[in-house]
């Protein structure tokens, strides 16, 4: 089992990725409000690498293509990191991919009627924080150097939170 990976301790635990259930995400919300904005930032972004590179395919979410989506430029990494995209570039995206805003038509659940419901697309238009954008680099180091799998090539929405909860100083486990 594993229970410290290069010195990060695991305790008493070994490492296991999952996706939280929307009561753990509230839960997470409310008691942790930083950890829960990074996670929910990196998040639209792999959404956003995904659709821009093939929509739900198994290669869209590549480790090279996420990779690439997180720093285009890697002689001046990480200074040229994801930065901002102009909204004309956010629209363009979401009419090519069918992942528009959606304005509710009538009341459904905690929703009302006139709601705007965002694309995660929008989150493009600002340059990634820092802990997302490390988040996003250990999500690569976990699936390829930490904890190889079958499907070791491709990004899992499951690897994000451990890497987050690294990110803000967590143990896992």
């Amino acid at each position: 089992e594993m229970r410290e990976i290069s010195a990060l301790p695991f305790g008493s635990l070994p490492y296991e990725e999952y996706f939280p259930c929307e009561t753990e995400l509230a839960l997470l919300e409310k008691q942790e409000p930083a950890l829960f904005e990074t996670y929910r930032e990196l998040m639209c972004h792999l959404h956003i690498c995904s659709s821009i590179h093939g929509g739900s395919k198994g290669s869209s979410k590549s480790l090279k293509n996420w990779g690439s989506y997180l720093f285009p430029d890697m002689k001046n990494a990480p200074e040229a990191a994801h930065c901002g995209v102009a909204d004309g570039d956010i629209f363009e995206r979401m009419e090519v991919c069918l992942q528009r805003d959606i304005v509710m038509t009538e009341d459904d659940g905690p929703y009302k009627k006139g709601d705007v419901l965002r694309s995660f697309h929008h989150q493009a238009r600002q340059p990634m924080s820092r802990k997302a954008l490390l988040a996003g680099f250990l999500t690569v180091w976990l699936k390829k150097c930490v904890v190889p799998s079958s499907s070791g090539d491709i990004v899992h929405p499951n690897v994000l939170l451990p890497a987050v909860r690294l990110v803000h100083g967590h143990r896992l486990g």
